[in-house]
């Protein structure tokens, strides 16, 4: 099917999906018409459908709608021209124009054409899988017109609209039109259940063309959406921090959907309300999470109104710091500092301080005794638990114990943003009196970080091996599966194994720590002690040198701040636990239900709800079906990171020439250079390419990827910030690192040679 082209090969996989297309055949971009002309004649006496098939229409990136051509009722006599006809299009001025703006090599297109039966409808249209409108993914939007949907493409009628909701099918609404016409709930039905057939094989938003005649629906096309509308009305929305740990980077479990709903919507405005931002009225009736696209969400508009009522609120600040790009001049909004302002930012910036203090104390007393909850669950066995009690175990985990650690680690994450805005501005100024001070040094070197102990230990564990050392060999792999039990490759998707569950991973990456010898060890350089004593020597040059004790301050505000990141990334680890043994449950109440890894398609309300009787097994097999096919969906889905309004007419990133070299830009996260062979990883499951000395090139990374930095020389990734996991790790082990560079697992080639510079932000494909 290699000269078929992009449509003809989605007719014959929507075919094997069992889904009526109407018969027809291809004739392949190197192949003459009359080679088919015996197929003609086997299709009788009836009209075709003749389709332009070119290998770049219906792309990923290009659709090339509107500019290759159809023929609809075509005599047997007639096809020999449209075929002609449609190979003809693809040299099109039209077409080479097209192909100019896209970056498109016009030359190469190849067009195949498909010969297909024509089906008279008594009404035809276009499904779009989600509302390309408003942004709505739980909307199908239908637009369809009695007769050829020839009508409807070529904008000569205004067509019947219906809105579909996705769970269920039920109407939502429908439009005002010239033809009034009005299609049966039971097509309706059986059209909402081929666009999620559709969309879930292909993982991601489809638009799709049909048709029906004499009741029966008969798809003709289908394409990827390539470019979805958000209304105003819709809001504001990021994944920004989320993207990071995992849990939007990809399609996750939905029960860790319902997970992280329950604490972020109450976490985030309870601290809003605990320094006296928001009201309360606000912060219950605002909507601070949803899910986009099998995503979770938060509300950004939401957040920066809030924010916006403290002096000093710089929008651009806070975008450069989230990761999050502009689509305003200059600094978007900026609050004055006034004097009115100054006198109502007092009160805030001292309960600030307060809970600092008071985070900090909770944090430490939640280190200090987590083992108690921990030994719990490591010696709970599930399966010996009889009804209620699993379900009083359940609850005690999710509603209680998970609620409070989790809690915990995202207040953290609260107090370590705002205690960096605070360091942040107090460096700007030091950088007056020293250009030259690095604030990606002043925040390594944080200590004994939990996170970094795997890497430690396999290399331990590696230089055993190549001393051929087997004493103690075995039970020291073992207690590192028991020390570590609660890792995985995804450890914000439920569904993934763990280390303790799945060793393959730990192994291979053992391997490659053993063939890589000395050459890739690891070792903490300590450029913080450097780094601070450039700082005390900048603040004796500065004017404040005058003002006694003025230089604790600054010290204050560092420390906090390394002390918020050390807690939060000891924090992560705990959190990492508790999903251990969610899944663990998750896994139980599978079992007992003959539900198995599906359940991980339930909410942790729905299970709770199930332990209780309050749902029984038929309703809740109804719901996986509806939340796995939604899920599904959007597997493959490239989304955006930001959805609005605004945000709707934001493209990717070019790569800009430098010296005829491309050079990506990002944020540098762990300073230092690095040149070297790039090794694209796109998902964990490749890991195994990743050579000693090579740069990790990723779209993000999870804390259980963390092993992986003990064989790379740099990193670089498509989202995070200078808080995030990837950074902190890179700047313990002072691999350079940039992050945040936008589809470079797709610009940059594997194996290419590239330069990495943790410093500036760039990356240059040499």
């Amino acid at each position: 099917m290699q000269n078929f082209g992009n449509k003809a090969r989605t007719l014959i996989e929507l075919k094997n999906l069992g889904l009526r297309v109407p018969d027809f055949f291809v004739i392949p971009a190197d192949k003459e018409f009359n080679d088919y002309r015996q197929q003609i004649q086997e299709f009788g006496h009836g009209k075709f459908a003749v389709r332009s098939s070119c290998s770049k229409e219906d792309g990923v990136s290009q659709s090339f709608a509107g500019l290759f051509e159809t023929y609809l009722d075509v005599t047997a006599k007639g096809v020999e021209e449209a075929v002609k006809q449609c190979r003809e299009a693809v040299r099109s001025d039209r077409v080479k124009s097209y192909c100019l703006k896209n970056e498109v090599v016009s030359d190469q297109l190849q067009m195949a054409v498909i010969v297909q039966e024509y089906v008279a409808p008594d009404f035809a249209g276009v499904a779009f899988g989600v509302n390309p409108i408003t942004g709505d993914d739980r909307e199908i939007l239908v637009e369809m017109c009695r007769g050829s949907g020839e009508k409807l493409v070529s904008g000569k009628i205004r067509p019947t609209r219906y809105c579909l909701n996705t769970f269920g099918g039920q109407l939502i609404k429908s439009f005002e039109d010239a033809e009034n016409l009005s299609l049966p709930e039971n097509l309706l039905i059986n059209l909402r259940e081929a666009v999620w057939l559709i969309q879930s094989h292909y993982g991601k938003p489809q638009d799709i063309e049909f048709a029906f005649k004499n009741g029966e629906l008969f798809i003709l096309q289908s394409r990827d959406i390539t470019r979805v509308q958000f209304a105003k009305s819709l809001g504001e929305w990021t994944t920004a921090d989320f993207r990071d740990g995992g849990v939007s980077s990809a399609v996750v479990s939905p029960l860790i959907w319902s997970l992280y709903e329950s604490i972020f919507a109450t976490s985030l405005p309870n601290y809003f309300l605990k320094l006296g931002l928001i009201k309360k009225w606000k912060a219950q009736s605002t909507t601070w999470y949803k899910v986009f696209f099998g995503r979770p969400y938060w509300n950004l508009k939401a957040v920066k109104e809030t924010q916006e009522t403290l002096p000093g609120y710089n929008e651009g600040n806070f975008d450069r710091d989230m990761s999050i790009p502009a689509t305003y001049e200059g600094d978007g909004v900026v609050t004055p500092i006034s004097f009115l302002g100054i006198l109502k930012a007092i009160p805030i910036l001292w309960r600030l301080r307060r809970e600092y203090k008071k985070q900090t104390l909770r944090s430490t007393e939640l280190l200090k005794n987590f083992y108690k909850i921990e030994n719990i669950y490591k010696k709970l066995d599930w399966s010996a638990l009889g009804s209620d009690e699993l379900l009083n175990a359940a609850s005690q985990l999710i509603l209680t114990d998970y609620k409070y650690v989790e809690s915990e680690y995202f207040q953290t994450i609260y107090n370590a943003s705002n205690a960096k805005l605070e360091f942040a501005d107090e460096l700007k100024y030091y950088k007056k009196y020293d250009p030259n001070l690095e604030y990606l040094h002043l925040i390594s070197g944080l200590g004994d970080l939990r996170a970094t102990k795997p890497i430690k230990e396999l290399q331990q564990i590696a230089g055993q091996i190549r001393a051929q050392n087997s004493d103690g060999l075995e039970r020291r792999l073992n207690l590192f599966f028991e020390e570590f039990y609660y890792h995985s490759e995804r450890e914000l998707d439920l569904r993934v194994p763990r280390w303790s569950e799945d060793s393959k991973f730990i192994t291979q990456t053992l391997e490659a720590l053993v063939k890589a010898g000395d050459r890739i060890s690891p070792v903490v350089e300590d450029n913080f002690s450097k780094e601070f004593e450039k700082l005390k020597f900048s603040h004796k040059k500065s004017p404040r040198r005058f003002i006694p004790g003025s230089f604790r301050g600054i010290e204050r505000k560092l420390n906090n701040l390394r002390n918020f990141l050390w807690l939060r990334e000891e924090l992560r680890d705990r959190s990492t636990r508790m999903y251990y043994f969610i899944r663990k449950l998750a896994l139980e109440v599978g079992s007992r239900f003959n539900f198995y890894t599906d359940v991980f398609y339930l909410s942790h309300h729905d299970i709770i709800d199930l332990l209780s009787g309050k749902i029984d097994v038929k309703k809740a097999k109804d719901i996986i079906k509806d939340i796995k096919i939604y899920a599904k969906s959007f597997e493959n889905y490239k989304n955006q990171n930001e959805i609005g309004a605004r945000y709707s007419s934001l493209r990717p990133a070019k790569t800009k020439p430098v010296d005829g070299k491309k050079v990506l830009t990002g944020i540098g996260c762990s300073a230092g250079e690095r040149c070297g062979r790039a090794r694209v990883i796109r998902d964990i499951s490749e890991s195994q390419k990743l050579k000693p000395g090579e740069i990790m090139v990723v779209p993000f990374t999870d804390p259980g990827w963390t092993p992986l930095f003990g064989l790379a020389s740099a990193v670089v990734t498509e989202t995070g910030g200078l808080l995030s996991h990837a950074a902190l790790i890179s700047r313990e082990y002072a691999l350079p690192c940039v992050l945040n560079v936008e589809d470079a697992t797709n610009i940059i080639p594997d194996g290419a040679e590239i330069s990495v510079n943790g410093i500036d932000g760039s990356v240059v494909i040499l």
